[in-house]
């Protein structure tokens, strides 16, 4: 009879038959195709099938036959039957659960990289985004190797802006990866979820604004509303022929305007008509305050007279309300067009005395000049009285 051994794993070609004659005459020879003959008894790598073996000797009489079968397993068949796909961005939360059938039970699986279990189906904490090669094998250490692709997990990637109004609320807007917009609601400090990603009116306090997606995962960030001041205002008049400005409240940085005109960070302006001024403050927001100031335009003033008797009131000559930015020079003469003094700058002025020497009461004459305020070059000729 003949020892067979069928193969190992389905598909393979490692039968073996080996074939125990003995008897006839010289040599035996063996066959199992029934044209081929060889000394051997023993045929290996054979595929699974249907072998038909004979055996003869050197008379080449009838042949000594057998019929045998090499069998295979059944194929191992391995399938995905359940898959949960990663939830949320970070988190290894998804699974698979593998069914096996063929070959020879118990089955042993494994991840690529580790070690074989056996009677392991269910595939646990896995990432998303990822391709997992799945190793089965059974009994006869058949082998058979699967890939099961998992999806992305979702990643939301949600960003906050928070936008500022002129009534002290805001509007608190939120962004996600724009592929999930359809697939998502929006809750503040836990309220009804919405579709829309916008929150208005908030009144200063901290918030939290979270984001759902349909299949579980969330994620959630926090954003604080400062309390900010209204904008106001104050305008310092104190200065000659100035307007300065300061304000309060808002969000800095703060430009200026008067009467209408071009927004610039200077903050002082020059009054040179009389007249009722507006000034408006811009903050960062482009929130205004307002307020309308009546600027008086201040000129130097020329005296009549003076007594420079020494009691203390009118006793020097000089133009009045003088100030740096006039520049100002002033010469005085006599009747006969002599120079008497010539003074510059803001000082007490003129005392009646020419080289030493006391002057009579008369007329005299004073040539000045001067700049105006926003650079006006003027020259004022004239007289006034010595009285004694």
């Amino acid at each position: 009879p003949a020892v067979v051994t069928d193969v190992f794993c389905f598909g393979a070609d490692n039968g073996t038959i080996k074939i125990n004659a003995k008897g006839g005459r010289g040599d035996l020879l063996c066959s199992i195709d029934g044209i081929n003959y060889k000394k051997q008894s023993e045929f290996t790598n054979l595929a699974p099938g249907t072998y038909q073996i004979r055996v003869k000797d050197q008379l080449n009489c009838s042949p000594i036959t057998e019929t045998v079968i090499i069998k295979e397993p059944s194929p191992l068949q391995v399938s995905v039957v359940t898959i949960n796909q990663a939830t949320c961005f970070g988190l290894s939360n998804a699974s698979f659960e593998l069914q096996i059938n063929g070959a020879e039970a118990p089955y042993q699986t494994k991840l690529e990289g580790q070690t074989y279990i056996e009677g392991q189906t269910l595939f646990e904490n896995l990432e998303g985004g990822k391709t997992y090669r799945v190793y089965v094998k059974g009994k006869n250490e058949c082998e058979k190797i699967i890939e099961v692709p998992l999806e992305p997990a979702v990643n939301l990637d949600l960003n906050l802006s928070t936008t500022r109004s002129c009534t002290n609320t805001a509007t608190i807007s939120a962004t996600i990866n724009q592929v999930y917009m359809e697939d998502v609601l929006f809750s503040i400090n836990n309220s009804t979820p919405q579709k829309e990603p916008t929150f208005n009116n908030l009144t200063p306090g901290e918030y939290t604004v979270k984001v759902i997606h349909k299949n579980g995962c969330s994620t959630s960030k926090q954003v604080f509303v400062e309390d900010i001041d209204p904008l106001s205002l104050f305008v310092n008049t104190d200065t000659t022929n100035k307007l300065i400005v300061s304000s309060f409240g808002g969000v800095g940085p703060y430009t200026f305007s008067v009467d209408d005109g071009e927004f610039t960070t200077n903050n002082e302006f020059i009054i040179s008509v009389t007249k009722t001024y507006k000034i408006t403050v811009r903050d960062a927001l482009g929130c205004e305050a307002i307020e309308f100031v009546d600027g008086e335009f201040i000129t130097i003033v020329i005296p009549n007279f003076f007594t420079p008797n020494g009691n203390g009131e009118n006793d020097f000559w000089y133009p009045e309300k003088v100030q740096e930015y006039h520049k100002i020079k002033v010469q005085i003469y006599d009747r006969y067009s002599r120079l008497l003094k010539t003074l510059y700058g803001k000082q007490k002025g003129w005392d009646g005395n020419y080289n030493n020497t006391i002057l009579p009461s008369g007329d005299y004459w004073y040539v000045i000049e001067y700049i105006e305020i926003l650079g006006e070059q003027k020259k004022l000729i004239g007289n006034f009285t010595l009285y004694r």
